[in-house]
């Protein structure tokens, strides 16, 4: 794990109990990336590998995926460091460099500001050489149970359980 030096001593891997069908983090979906997700103070980060049927021209992950990446980082650093779930609002993506498929890249996200109902989150992905290769400034709406029941048809007693399911061990990892 020489990935995570630059993170410092103190993170943990958060266990991943999202019973969706999320393609950036579910486990249960055959067609996913999968993430891992790692708590430190200084926000949240993943190490993982596009493969090539990811690619939007031959060795390099296409655009979208990279999005989804960027996005995905900064959501889970709204769940870990807030508690709570996050709407995507905007997005500003900067492609710095290739990134190439098959090949270990480090997500990073962190918490830039925030309220009781906005967030504005920084997102990078590096190789294991520290290189830029993209970064994103996003902006998020964090609604309450009642507000994600109206924008999903899903009963907030369910979301609240599922998101509770999620954060009570993120809250045991972070005491740790």
């Amino acid at each position: 794990m020489e990935l995570f030096e630059n993170f410092g001593s103190d993170y943990r891997e958060i266990p991943n109990y999202w019973e969706g069908n999320c393609f950036g983090c579910s486990r249960t979906n055959k067609d996913g990336l999968h993430l891992p997700i790692y708590f430190s103070e200084k926000g949240c980060y993943s190490i993982t590998s596009i493969p090539e049927k990811f690619c939007g021209f031959e060795g390099l992950v296409h655009g979208g995926i990279i999005a989804t990446l960027l996005d995905e980082i900064a959501a889970w650093t709204i769940i870990v460091h807030l508690l709570k779930m996050g709407i995507t609002q905007e997005v500003k993506i900067k492609y710095l460099k290739p990134v190439k498929t098959n090949t270990p890249i480090i997500l990073e996200g962190k918490i830039v500001s925030q309220n009781n109902d906005r967030a504005i989150i920084k997102s990078l992905i590096k190789d294991k050489e520290n290189t830029y290769l993209a970064e994103c400034e996003s902006k998020w709406f964090l609604p309450d149970f009642k507000t994600i029941e109206k924008i999903t048809g899903k009963k907030a007693s369910k979301i609240e359980e599922v998101l509770n399911k999620t954060i009570i061990p993120i809250k045991e990892i972070i005491k740790k």
